[in-house]
């Protein structure tokens, strides 16, 4: 496998797209659910999210967080969402498009931290529409 300018593509990086691209979920939630969790594993991360926007909550949610220590405590502190009115850096990549690198010069958790005075979580469970 190669990437768009023919380089080869490592062998951990095609074999996590082959198992992301067989993901038959039983919903959104489960699909996206098995995804973080595939990449959570190849990325060697505590957790990872994916979030999708509640227009009735005016809020991130994160429908699919990996099944890690650290996605479980997420859930159980209802912090998987991220109202748009209390702003941070995963709410200005979702309004702005703009990709947002750690390593740039904005920290990590800028933003999205309860230390940090960010407001986390929804008032209510998420339900697919």
């Amino acid at each position: 496998m190669t990437d768009d300018a023919g380089a080869p593509v490592p062998a951990w990086t095609a074999a996590t797209l082959r198992q992301l691209v067989a993901i038959q979920g039983r919903d959104l939630a489960d699909a996206l659910t098995q995804a973080a969790g595939l990449l959570a594993a190849a990325l060697g991360t505590d957790k990872v999210d994916a979030f999708l926007y509640d227009p009735a909550r005016e809020a991130l949610v994160a429908l699919g967080v990996s099944d890690t220590p650290l996605g479980r405590r997420e859930r159980a502190l209802g912090l998987d969402c991220l109202p748009l009115a209390a702003g941070g850096g995963f709410v200005a990549v979702y309004r702005t498009g703009v990709s947002y690198s750690p390593t740039g010069a904005r920290t990590r958790t800028r933003g999205n931290s309860p230390a940090s005075g960010t407001s986390w979580g929804c008032s209510q469970a998420w339900r697919p529409r």
